[in-house]
């Protein structure tokens, strides 16, 4: 069988056991390779969106059908706050995860019609055996000193975040202060599913750039001074 099918048939035996089509899914599936550029080779950056990408467009096309026949569902994508801002060492990571925003954006304006709602997770550093793993392997200094600056999170806060972000009805979900506001700044032209969420973006986002470049010019020198 094919990935799609493997998948496909374990969410069809899901559904089968609870008598009904899924009404909420969680894309979470993903791992992170951190490095220097001229350091990962090709495979690495395949395998970053084989998972980090691929990983969630297989299970969403295979839920989205069931979906449009019952008129409703809710669809969650776990990008990452390298998926809103570009971070040293992150070249394969950061591809990956801005690939679903884009992908997210486009599949929500497709969905909408049939009131199925796409929301966009963007945690920070969050403290799991994955995160472990990640600073056992080793990561490039500046990386390390720039991630520094957001802070290390506990898993449940994270995860509080994003349950709340969906029954809220919010498109893009944060966690913590500098989240919310990269959230802000960074949301361009992605959809919202309350105008409310639009204004407020709309009124912190030139606030929120101006902070942001301050935070840019501190990640550069700390590029600068570890080169």
């Amino acid at each position: 069988k094919d990935e799609f099918q493997v998948v496909r048939s374990s969410i069809q035996e899901a559904e089968d056991y609870i008598g009904k089509c899924v009404d909420v899914l969680v894309n979470c599936a993903g791992t992170s390779i951190c490095g220097c550029f001229e350091d990962i080779p090709p495979s690495q950056f395949e395998d970053m969106m084989n998972l980090n990408f691929m990983g969630s467009v297989i299970p969403t096309q295979c839920v989205v059908a069931n979906m449009k026949r019952q008129k409703s569902g809710r669809i969650v994508f776990c990008s990452s706050q390298a998926g809103q801002i570009g971070i040293f060492g992150y070249t394969a990571y950061s591809a990956s995860k801005f690939a679903l925003r884009g992908f997210s954006e486009a599949l929500q304006m497709e969905l909408r019609p049939h009131n199925i709602y796409l929301h966009v997770a963007y945690p920070p550093d969050t403290d799991t055996p994955g995160y472990k793993e990640e600073m056992a392997v080793g990561k490039p200094k500046e990386t390390i000193l720039i991630s520094e600056t957001s802070g290390l999170f506990p898993p449940d806060r994270v995860a509080e975040d994003l349950i709340c972000g969906v029954e809220n009805g919010k498109y893009s979900i944060s966690t913590g202060i500098e989240g919310w506001l990269l959230s802000q700044t960074c949301a361009g032209t992605e959809p919202v599913h309350a105008m409310i969420h639009g204004i407020l973006q709309a009124l912190i986002a030139p606030l929120g750039r101006i902070i942001i470049l301050f935070n840019q010019r501190q990640f550069a020198k700390i590029c600068k001074d570890n080169a």
